[in-house]
């Protein structure tokens, strides 16, 4: 394919979603030394079969998954939006608005 294409895009995220109802984790991981399911783990894999690295684009997100868990004491809780996408200005937003971390 590297020879017939000027690039390929490649989507690093939703890897994770409401869709699937059995498992929970972020839509858009950058690197996971459990699974291979992650950004750097795809990225990886292509050059490792022959694609040149000048390429391969990573395909970014500029939005985030939103949730609604049954338990607000729960370690992890978020604003749910309709369609459960948070567009990155709300995301700036609601991070700025309560003091919000990652970790």
């Amino acid at each position: 394919m590297a020879v017939a294409l000027d690039w390929i895009n490649t989507m690093c995220y939703d890897f994770y979603g409401s869709w699937d109802t059995t498992a929970t984790s972020e839509h858009a991981t950058l690197h996971n030394p459990w699974s291979n399911i992650s950004t750097s783990y795809g990225l990886q894999s292509w050059i490792a079969v022959g694609v040149p690295t000048v390429k391969v684009a990573m395909g970014m997100l500029l939005f985030g998954r939103t949730w609604r868990l049954n338990d607000r004491t729960s370690m992890a809780w978020g604003p749910w939006e309709k369609g459960g996408v948070f567009i990155y200005a709300k995301v700036v937003g609601f991070n700025r608005n309560n003091s919000s971390t990652m970790s």
